[in-house]
């Protein structure tokens, strides 16, 4: 609680953006006077750059900048006759304070350090981070997952890409001993320790024992969260006759008019998510033609499938209805798979709405209540956003020039003055009309932009 009213507190004495995409107006942030209006204001980025230094600073450790800043406003809030308000400021500051002497630790250098725990039992493992800034407990982070490698490989690639993440590092990160400290400390040029004894050795134990904690306080629901799972996938299995349904294969396409297909291949095993088979898929066919790029996928898949000898799944589930389900059933029968395939229908306001399947594709209602309605949904969803994400990381290597390749009016003398001025699809995003009329005439500046904010609201869904 006091942890939580402290970040509160952040938001609102820095007010930074708050929001991913700028709007054409303020928003409820802006109102409520935590943040400066970036949509619609002209920000001045020395204050932004001190504001965030600040932050940093308290982070790790340096309380006093602000504490000062609130005492300050609590005093102007009291000279003002503002007594509310100073009331306010004043808890907030009682917060901080309560944090920061419960969240003492007991190392007596003040350094910036990391401590990390773990526990395992039952092929889980539950890893706890503490973040000690400034001598405080500051935060902690905390995981549990099933695990697929050793204890030492589980752990070593946790820390890889969580240190690989995060860019505020701290000085010195007190690891298990069974972790090679000399290679983490070259790769990230921090001090990794495997403490022996003494008072690092117990903070260590106090994070392996957070860990144990962490392990049995959550380990009742993940163990209901997969029998829903299971349960799940055997209805599935029934609804479709399939015998032994252990793996499925989701497959979802992306594109921006045409341009920049992908496609986005996620794995379940039992109605869990399998990260470590998902795929992705740069599509040759560059058309809008959802019916061809299923067929491009499929047929790279399995026939990869096929000379490589890998395992192949019982169900392939596509993102679409009647076309899609056959598109990929045409490819498999001249491949020889016998491998069932069905399709998850979204309505109109773009949820999961009915399953195609079976002999005759028929659409199969779903109960929107049952755990197989959910786990379809969260197949749904996952197979979006991994695609998503992938065929947002294609446009921003380099796809400005071939998006306004479309746009009528725009020739390439005008392409290379945008291309000139906006190096990126997000910075012309940000480019009001009259800002695109200095450069296209308004009719074609007045497409760019509606061309742009549809890339936008595409993004969003």
């Amino acid at each position: 609680m006091a942890a939580r009213k402290t970040v509160d507190m952040l938001n609102r004495i820095y007010p930074l953006r708050k929001c991913k995409n700028l709007g054409k107006k303020e928003c409820l942030y802006y109102h409520i006077k935590e943040c400066l209006g970036y949509c619609t204001n002209k920000v001045d980025e020395i204050m932004v750059d001190n504001m965030k230094s600040e932050i940093v600073s308290f982070l790790n450790g340096n309380h006093k900048i602000v504490t000062d800043r609130i005492k300050e406003k609590m005093m102007l809030c009291s000279k003002t006759l503002q007594f509310e308000k100073a009331k306010e400021y004043k808890e907030l500051l009682d917060y901080i304070n309560i944090t920061l002497e419960k969240q003492h630790v007991e190392l007596h250098d003040y350094m910036n350090r990391d401590v990390v725990g773990y526990y395992h039992e039952n092929g889980y493992l539950s890893i706890q981070l503490l973040f000690i800034r400034g001598g405080k407990l500051l935060d902690r982070n905390s995981m549990i997952f099933p695990m697929i490698d050793t204890l030492e490989e589980e752990i070593t690639s946790y820390l890889m890409k969580f240190y690989d993440k995060h860019k505020i590092k701290p000085q010195e990160v007190l690891v298990p001993e069974f972790i090679n400290c000399q290679l983490f400390s070259d790769i990230f040029g921090i001090k990794f320790i495997n403490p022996k004894r003494g008072a690092k050795n117990n903070v260590v134990a106090l994070a392996n024992e957070n860990a144990y904690i962490a392990y049995y306080e959550k380990m009742e629901l993940i163990k209901r969260d997969e029998a829903r799972s299971i349960d799940a996938n055997d209805e599935l299995a029934n609804i479709l006759n399939i015998e032994n349904l252990s793996r499925i294969e989701i497959f979802d396409n992306s594109n921006l008019f045409g341009s920049f297909n992908v496609s986005g291949m996620v794995v379940f095993i039992n109605g869990k998510p399998y990260k470590k088979e998902y795929r992705k898929f740069k599509i040759q066919n560059n058309k809008n033609d959802d019916y061809h790029t299923m067929e491009e996928v499929i047929y790279r898949r399995y026939f990869k499938v096929i000379n490589e000898g890998l395992v192949k799944p019982e169900l392939i589930i596509v993102d679409g209805g009647r076309l899609q389900v056959m598109a990929a059933r045409r490819v498999l029968q001249s491949l020889n798979l016998d491998i069932e395939v069905c399709g998850l229908k979204k309505d109109k306001k773009h949820n999961t709405n009915v399953l195609v399947g079976g002999v005759n594709l028929e659409e199969i209602e779903i109960d929107k209540s049952s755990n197989l309605f959910h786990l379809l949904t969260r197949i749904q969803n996952e197979v979006h956003n991994f695609t998503i994400n992938y065929h947002k990381q294609i446009r921003s290597k380099g796809a400005l020039e071939s998006v306004i390749d479309g746009i009528d009016g725009i020739g390439k003398t005008r392409k290379n003055m945008l291309l000139k001025k906006y190096k990126t699809i997000d910075k012309m995003k940000e480019a009001s009309l009259d800002e695109l009329s200095v450069i296209l005439p308004k009719n074609v500046a007045g497409n760019l932009y509606e061309f742009l904010n549809d890339v936008g609201s595409d993004e969003n869904e």
